[in-house]
């Protein structure tokens, strides 16, 4: 910053303000502006009130009013109830907000309004930097001065109507309302979580998570973090490294691999019991087939024998059941039809002269 910036002092945690600094004091009850962070020093007069302000820590003087004080270096820190309305980056000249106290190239700037107010400047007043909110619906805490004293404090609904001591009637629809803006500067190293560029190519530091946002929010109060710690602003999602890229390949790789076989067992499976299934069919229709038994006695053969003369397999039940319900029993008996004779185009065979 300039070498005639006033410093004020260091706000690097959250302050709590006084409650009565959000009251919003006019100069009179049908005045359509009304100013926070007030005192009343005497009479129905209104002046700003440095107890509202951060701590200082430098020796500073106060001047009244306490338009464009100074900044708070390094500040990270807006006060409990306030929130980041307006910054201006130094690296780049760039800003929504031109504040009166320019940070340098290596600074940022950051003006902390109460929630709900923006940053402004007045020109009634040499164009100092303010916080400002034009209430037009809602409820809004004001007061009066009186005897020195703040009096008449109450939630006051905007519109409203105001009737003064001579019965006059007065309408308000829209109550502006100012707060001190309270300007912070800080440098990437005040931040917390800051590595420098000599440190980052040796090692590494991740950001606690209460420094972790440097996204202005509408909460009671915001601490700043470092640039390099937010996301990217165009939401993209970081490139996949060659390994990662490899990795994803080898694996897709083996899942349709695994699936491919997997089909082709399957289906092999299904052959196979099909095949099965053909066979137990084939047997089952030639089994029932079988020529019944004779209607007195038994069937006397090997089990090897029948299953020859039946010309297939049968399951090695020796009880059987015929169509007509009568079960039949297996013997190892040949029937009488059956020769054992061989026949008689068979020539015998003949020993040679060394057995006989």
């Amino acid at each position: 910053m300039a070498t005639d910036t006033p410093i004020l002092g260091e706000l690097t945690t959250t302050w709590t303000p006084p409650s009565q600094c959000a009251v919003a004091v006019a100069q009179c009850s049908t005045c359509a502006l009304a100013w926070q962070a007030q005192e009343c020093p005497g009479g129905t007069s209104v002046q700003d009130d440095a107890g509202c302000w951060p701590p200082r820590t430098r020796n500073v003087a106060t001047p009244v009013p306490l338009m464009d004080w100074g900044v708070y270096s390094p500040g990270i820190a807006c006060p409990a109830g306030y929130t980041t309305a307006c910054t201006h980056d130094g690296s780049k000249q760039r800003g929504d907000f031109s504040f009166h106290w320019r940070p340098q190239s290596s600074e940022t700037a950051v003006g902390c309004c109460p929630v709900g107010f923006k940053c402004a400047v007045m020109p009634d007043y040499n164009n100092a930097q303010t916080c400002t909110r034009v209430a037009t619906t809602g409820s809004v805490l004001t007061a009066l001065c009186e005897a020195g004293a703040m009096a008449v404090m109450a939630e006051q609904t905007v519109p409203f109507v105001v009737t003064d001591s001579q019965g006059a009637t007065t309408a308000v629809r829209a109550l502006d309302v100012k707060a001190p803006l309270f300007q912070l500067v800080f440098q990437a190293s005040d931040l917390p979580g800051f590595v420098s560029s000599s440190s980052k190519a040796t090692t590494s530091t991740t950001l606690s998570p209460g420094s972790s946002s440097s996204i202005p929010t509408q909460t009671g109060s915001t601490t700043l973090s470092p640039t390099g710690s937010s996301p990217d602003a165009s939401g993209a999602a970081p490139a996949l490294s060659n390994g990662q890229v490899a990795g994803i390949a080898v694996g897709a790789t083996l899942g349709a691999v695994g699936l491919v076989g997997g089909l082709i067992m399957a289906l092999c499976y299904k052959r196979w019991k099909r095949r099965q299934e053909s066979k137990y069919e084939m047997l089952q229709r030639q089994y029932q087939h079988m020529p019944p038994p004779p209607s007195s006695g038994t069937m006397s053969y090997p089990d090897s024998a029948a299953l020859s003369y039946y010309g297939g397999y049968v399951a090695h039940d020796h009880t059987k059941a015929w169509a007509g319900g009568q079960p039949y029993h297996v013997s190892t008996e040949l029937p009488s039809h059956v020769s054992t004779e061989l026949p008689s185009s068979t020539p015998p065979l003949e020993l040679d002269s060394s057995r006989r």
